[in-house]
C-alpha cells in the first residue's frame, strides 16, 4: 500500500525503469502511474488537496521525483521530462524485492535548499538566502507540489518576483505624464471641435474613447461614439467601445 510518500519512491523507479529509454514527461508517468497503483492508493490519496486543484497521489509523485532528483536516481531529460538515471537502475537491480529506499540519504530537500523559519527583521523586509535566484526558485517550482513550494519558498519567491517586475517599470513623474497626456487630450478635443483636417480611423477612435474614459472625461466620450463606424471594427473591440460609451453619457448626463 502507498500509505505514505516515502511509499512512492520505489513504485516510481520501477515505473521509469520500465518506460522506454526510462523517460516519459510527467503527464505521461502520472498517467501510467495512476493506472499501475490506484488499486495501492488510499481513499485520502485520491482527494483533492486544499490548494492547487491536484490530487493528493500526484502531489506525492511530483515530490517523490524532487526527492529521487536529489539523490540521483532520477534526472530531468529535458524540461517537463522524468527520467531514470543510471544510479536509480543500479539501485533496482541490487534491491530486486525492496519496497523502499535503503542505503542511501532519504532527504526530500537538500540542506543548500532548506530555508529554516527565520525571525522577523525589524524592517519586517524578506531575507533572501545567499544563492537564491528567482531563475533557481523558478526550476524549483516545476518539480515540487505547488503547496509545498508556497509553504517553503512563497514569501521569497513573491519578494523576487516583485523585484524583478519593479525594474521593468519606466520612472513617470507628474510632469512626465503630463507632457505625454496633454497633447494626446488636446488633439481629441481639436477634433472634435473641427479645428485641423485630421480623419481617424474608427479604430483610434475606440482606443480614443478608452483613454477618454480611464480619465473620466465622460462628455468627449459622448461625443466620440457617433464616429465610430461599426463595420470598421473588429467585434470585441467595438462591443467593449459600446459598453465604455454607454456607462459615459450615463454619466456625462
Amino acid at each position: 500500500m502507498l500509505k505514505q510518500r516515502a511509499d512512492y519512491d520505489v513504485p516510481l523507479l520501477r515505473l521509469l525503469a520500465d518506460l522506454p529509454g526510462g523517460a516519459g514527461t510527467r503527464g505521461e508517468v502520472e498517467r501510467q502511474f495512476l493506472q499501475r497503483f490506484r488499486s495501492e492508493m488510499p481513499k485520502e490519496h485520491l482527494e483533492l488537496v486544499p490548494s492547487g486543484g491536484q490530487e493528493r497521489w500526484a502531489k506525492h509523485l511530483g515530490w517523490t521525483n524532487y526527492g529521487l532528483k536529489k539523490i540521483g536516481l532520477t534526472e530531468a531529460a529535458e524540461r517537463g521530462v522524468w527520467r531514470i538515471t543510471q544510479a536509480g537502475r543500479d539501485w533496482l537491480s541490487d534491491h530486486p524485492g525492496a519496497t523502499r529506499l535503503s542505503g542511501l540519504p532519504q532527504r526530500r530537500t537538500p540542506v543548500a535548499l532548506t530555508r529554516e523559519p527565520r525571525a522577523p527583521t525589524p524592517s519586517g523586509a524578506v531575507v533572501v538566502p545567499f544563492g537564491i535566484t528567482l531563475d533557481k526558485l523558478e526550476r524549483i517550482r516545476q518539480v515540487i507540489p505547488a503547496d509545498e513550494f508556497r509553504h517553503d519558498w512563497g514569501d521569497i519567491y513573491d519578494h523576487l518576483l516583485a523585484a524583478e517586475r519593479a525594474r521593468t517599470i519606466t520612472p513617470a513623474n507628474d510632469r512626465h505624464l503630463l507632457d505625454r497626456i496633454r497633447p494626446l487630450v488636446q488633439r481629441i478635443q481639436d477634433f472634435l471641435q473641427g479645428r485641423g483636417n485630421e480623419s481617424p480611423k474608427s479604430e483610434v477612435i475606440c482606443d480614443w474613447i478608452f483613454i477618454c474614459y480611464t480619465l473620466e472625461l465622460y462628455r468627449e466620450v459622448a461625443a466620440l461614439w457617433r464616429y465610430v463606424n461599426k463595420d470598421e471594427v473588429n467585434v470585441w473591440h467595438y462591443e467593449r467601445t459600446a459598453k465604455l460609451s454607454a456607462a459615459c453619457r450615463a454619466r456625462a448626463s
